[in-house]
């Protein structure tokens, strides 16, 4: 646990017995005191650290902090001291000294042969040794000022795909890709360009339902429903046939994105090691309701049934690349539009599934768009979100019973479009009588509420703008709410105001300045 009230980020280095290979790092978040990010470190000698990447954790209210988020880093790299760096905490009633606290490290690994004198341990003194196999480390929380130096970023040019999220063969083929379209760029082969991209994309999609099915197959293993674990696992061995990841080393490369742009056929000699994966986060508590499968029928066309927005961090996680991939079939050009919001720090990305319910989309059955977001037309080919707990809909039956399961599932959904759509949805509605006339005005703005609370704190910064939106668009509903006891209107925004004041630091200006006219509006209409 860091100190209280202490200044961000802080750092906790572990020193290993020895240089070690490792294999793989987990990090156990505290339940409710959660930092929003930690990056990773690793170092030879203490003194020059290689960045790893970063890992985002979630705020952890679905769960009322009663869960704790686990996340996996699969690597292979060689380091005697590892380094986290703790960044800002998530604000919550149960954190009141804005602490972040680390249950668990595991690391996992073999140490290597010694090859020369080991490094000092002095500066280590403060830490404490936790025995492990096959290694030992030692932990240090050193507190930091803010203004440390910068560090120095990745090239642009491996960081364009390498990405913690995927396993380490789906990264293998992204960035093979990647470097055949940056060579067809360069040699202006822009047919060829246009066609790997979309190869990319499609298996960006892929990779990451993969990593969210071996997720739901460790949870399957740990909860004993080998069922339901041999089921997932049949569904990744069919998701991996499907686009050709044999387990079996290949000889040759795709002539899809091989050879047709006139590229080398092999260039094994320039590509460093495998990049890290991160799998999907997974929590430690009760064991959650059954995980939801992918079809068959999905499993054997991936590209056309996984056609989501794909979030592409604005903050690369890694600098990484690797040896040439398997052969990658080609796939069908998909329709799905890709579009990344300015500004903005993308999270974890989920598994496709569709709604326990779902409404027939109208773009899919030959109407104008998704009836769910009339009025939002650069929503209207958004695909159907993944489902959502029981246990959640339950809890949101308020939020449900106004604006509907479908746009609740969107509102919680891992992809930050629908959350987005959500909210920019309801913002448009308030406006509306023929959606507010029949329910309790406070019932409307305490859902309304409710979604500003989430959607300011989110890491993207379009899904904030949105959120702070809504927000001017509750107190426009209040003001034509005669009838509406001004103290409930005041208790119903206590919440918000909480996370907008937080977003004063904010380092996007556009930001700042809309929580800025929000909070003076607030301060007319109810304070002044």
């Amino acid at each position: 646990m860091t100190p209280r009230n202490c200044e961000y980020p802080q750092e906790l280095v572990l020193e290993l017995e020895g240089t070690c290979r490792l294999t793989q790092i987990q990090v156990l978040s505290h339940q409710s005191h959660i930092a929003t990010k930690v990056e990773l470190y690793l170092s030879l000698d203490n003194a020059t650290y290689n960045r790893l990447g970063f890992l985002s954790l979630k705020s952890n209210k679905e769960s009322q902090y009663t869960a704790r988020e686990l996340k996996t880093v699969h690597i292979n790299s060689t380091a005697r001291f590892v380094k986290f760096k703790l960044h800002q905490c998530y604000i919550n009633d149960k954190n009141v000294y804005s602490q972040v606290g680390i249950v668990a490290i595991n690391l996992n690994g073999e140490v290597e042969e010694e090859t020369g004198p080991s490094s000092s341990t002095d500066e280590m003194e403060l830490g404490a040794s936790t025995p492990s196999k096959p290694m030992r480390a030692s932990a240090s929380i050193t507190p930091t000022k803010a203004s440390l130096l910068p560090l120095k970023p990745p090239s642009p040019a491996a960081d364009d795909t390498a990405d913690l999220r995927f396993d380490a063969k789906t990264a293998a083929k992204i960035r093979e890709i990647h470097v055949a379209k940056e060579k067809a760029v360069a040699m202006e082969d822009y047919d060829q360009a246009k066609r790997l991209k979309v190869l990319e994309q499609q298996l960006m999609n892929i990779g990451l339902q993969l990593a969210r099915l071996e997720g739901a197959k460790r949870e399957a293993v740990a909860n004993e429903d080998y069922d339901a674990a041999k089921r997932i696992k049949d569904e990744i061995l069919e998701l991996e046939a499907s686009i050709g990841m044999s387990t079996t080393p290949p000889t040759g490369r795709s002539e899809s994105y091989g050879n047709g742009g006139g590229f080398p056929a092999n260039n094994r000699s320039s590509s460093p090691p495998p990049p890290p994966q991160m799998t999907t986060s997974t929590y430690n508590s009760t064991p959650p309701p059954a995980i939801p499968s992918v079809s068959k029928q999905r499993t054997q066309q991936p590209a056309e049934q996984l056609q989501q927005s794909y979030e592409d961090e604005t903050e690369r996680p890694l600098a990484a690349a690797s040896r040439p991939p398997p052969p990658l079939k080609q796939q069908p050009r998909s329709s799905a539009a890709f579009s990344t919001p300015p500004d903005d720090d993308l999270n974890d990305a989920p598994l496709r599934t569709k709604p326990k319910a779902p409404v027939e989309n109208a773009a899919t059955s030959g109407g104008g768009g998704n009836p769910h977001f009339q009025g939002l037309p650069d929503c209207a080919d958004l695909a159907d979100p993944e489902a959502l707990p029981d246990s959640l809909l339950s809890e949101s039956a308020e939020m449900v019973s106004l604006i509907g399961e479908y746009l609740t599932t969107c509102f919680y959904s891992n992809v930050w479009n629908h959350r987005d759509a959500a909210i920019r949805k309801v913002a448009l509605d308030l406006t509306d009588p023929a959606f507010t006339d029949p329910h309790d005005p406070l019932v409307v703005l305490s859902v309304a509420s409710t979604m500003v609370q989430s959607g300011v704190s989110d890491r993207i910064a379009q899904v904030a703008l949105s959120a702070v939106a809504l927000c001017h668009g509750m107190l426009q509903f209040a003001e034509t709410h005669a009838t509406l006891d001004r103290d409930a209107v005041v208790q119903v925004l206590n919440n918000p105001l909480i996370q907008l004041v937080n977003k004063l630091g904010e380092s996007l200006v556009k930001i700042r300045d809309e929580v800025t006219s929000v909070l003076l509006q607030v301060t007319k209409t109810y304070i002044a």
